[in-house]
């Protein structure tokens, strides 16, 4: 949940830390036309109990709370494998993650080259890293440069590109963006990702649309 969408998401202004779960989960979510709807956010631990044991779930935005999130998948040991954390590149977050028992999987967001070394060089069997997600507002940055996504791709790791559009003033991988995919060309956006950047995983709001686009290739 992004901050300052309380408005909209529930028809009312507050600070979901300044609640407690019990308050947060009696909520109703409003509809997209601002109606009234029938759906209440739900606990982390009971979305988890209801997901199917062949699905996985990509947990971002969490990094605030981090040593609480850990606590919460404690509590699934069967399930470990379903989880991918998401983290930034912080000395505090991944001093949590090194001395947490339970070694999860982990994606480290890097916005800039200097942040993409720091990770490289924090790689540890005391961190289970899987992954890099690459955020460029301008393509032309080193950091995600065709052959440093080859060396990222060639330590281990799994290279990850978002093309979220997030709003009109933030851009998550230059132009290159799901809005522009589907408004104007996904062979303009998506290929573009996929063949000049040679990513592993895509992220998109999108999912339908892009996996469509994707078979369309393969034929």
């Amino acid at each position: 949940m992004y901050t300052g969408t309380e408005k909209r998401l529930f028809g009312q202004s507050f600070s979901p830390e300044a609640i407690t779960a019990k308050q947060f989960t009696n909520k109703h979510y409003y509809n997209n036309i601002g109606e009234l709807s029938s759906y209440q956010p739900v606990t982390l631990c009971n979305f988890i109990k209801q997901l199917p044991r062949n699905r996985m779930i990509h947990l971002d935005r969490g990094w605030s709370h981090l040593s609480e999130l850990l606590a919460v998948l404690d509590h699934f040991p069967n399930q470990q494998q379903q989880f991918v954390i998401k983290i930034k590149p912080k000395a505090e977050q991944i001093a949590t993650l090194r001395q947490h028992r339970i070694k999860y999987m982990t994606v480290v967001i890097v916005n800039h080259d200097s942040e993409l070394q720091y990770i490289l060089n924090h790689l540890t069997d005391e961190i289970n890293i899987i992954g890099i997600e690459l955020v460029a507002a301008n393509l032309s940055d080193s950091h995600v440069q065709l052959d440093v996504i080859k060396h990222i791709k060639a330590l281990g790791l799994t290279v990850m590109i978002n093309t979220l559009t997030l709003n009109t003033t933030t851009s998550l991988f230059g132009t290159l963006d799901d809005d522009n995919a589907i408004l104007a060309s996904p062979e303009n956006i998506w290929q573009e990702v996929m063949i000049n950047y040679q990513p592993n995983m895509i992220n998109t709001d999108w999912v339908p649309l892009l996996s469509q686009y994707r078979r369309q290739l393969e034929h």
